[in-house]
């Protein structure tokens, strides 16, 4: 489980402490799908490199698997079983063939060569894109490369896997290749996803979603509850789902339908049903 408890976080611009973070209360347990959503600014960045061990509370705990941010020697521990991926792939790839990139990791965790080659060969695997492991990562597509990221990631075996925007520079047939391999990784390999998106849709399906607002979790529930309310989207600049926004309007012109439909097939089911 990741534990966060009363987490602040502040940083000083031209002599002034700005909060980032201002008393965050949150638990994860493992095996979930969670989704931060927020308007630019809201901290939702700032909250996930805390708990990968990238910055470190002003005030506060966060504890992952019992093990301590603050404690001596904590960081290397929990990088080890949280793994993260960033916005653009490029600034996180290494090396100059794919498969060198993703041994990176397990090179320096003092593995053994077959070790390595074996990881290196199940990340490929993963993330479909084993027919790539010689090519040099310049040729590749943003969203080839941001699988070659997420591998690399992968090669680390953690236990979280951090996803900060990681679609948000790639065109939408990348975008669902991408969000298809993350919800595999979740369902078929338990692993424990955070996603950082600015992308409502992305928030679809997972267990819980959170709403940052200037730094506090303005609220939180299961996606039904917080994607579908248009109003409380519209509230912290979310753009609300299209079909959420289609039933709202139905429903102003005197249709009778849910106003919480979340997805295309849900709207289908609802208009069959006016029949």
């Amino acid at each position: 489980m990741i534990k966060i408890s009363d987490l602040y976080y502040a940083y000083k611009v031209k002599n002034k402490h700005i909060e980032a973070l201002k008393g965050i209360d949150l638990e994860i347990p493992k095996g979930e799908f969670v989704v931060f959503l927020g308007p630019n600014g809201s901290g939702k960045s700032t909250l996930v490199k805390h708990i990968n061990g990238l910055l470190t509370p002003s005030a506060g705990e966060v504890v992952v698997d019992g093990i301590n941010a603050k404690e001596d020697d904590s960081i290397w521990k929990i990088r080890q079983k949280v793994g993260m991926v960033f916005q653009n792939p490029d600034n996180q790839i290494v090396a100059n063939v794919v498969e060198n990139d993703i041994a990176f990791g397990p090179e320096n965790l003092g593995l053994s060569s077959s070790e390595i080659k074996e990881r290196v060969k199940k990340s490929l695997s993963l993330t479909k894109i084993l027919e790539y492991s010689k090519y040099e990562p310049h040729l590749l597509s943003g969203g080839q490369k941001q699988l070659v990221a997420i591998a690399g990631a992968l090669a680390m075996e953690p236990e979280y896997l951090i996803l900060d925007e990681p679609t948000s520079m790639l065109d939408p047939l990348s975008r669902r290749k991408i969000l298809k391999i993350i919800h595999d990784l979740n369902k078929n390999h338990k692993t424990t996803i955070l996603l950082v998106t600015h992308f409502t849709d992305e928030a679809v399906n997972a267990d819980r979603v959170y709403i940052l607002d200037a730094g506090r979790i303005a609220c939180y529930g299961e996606p039904r509850e917080t994607l579908g309310n248009i109003s409380l989207l519209s509230k912290f600049q979310i753009k609300p789902l299209a079909m959420t926004s289609l039933a709202a309007s139905l429903v102003k012109s005197g249709i009778d339908i849910s106003t919480s439909v979340l997805t295309v097939d849900e709207m289908v089911e609802e208009l069959c049903l006016l029949n």
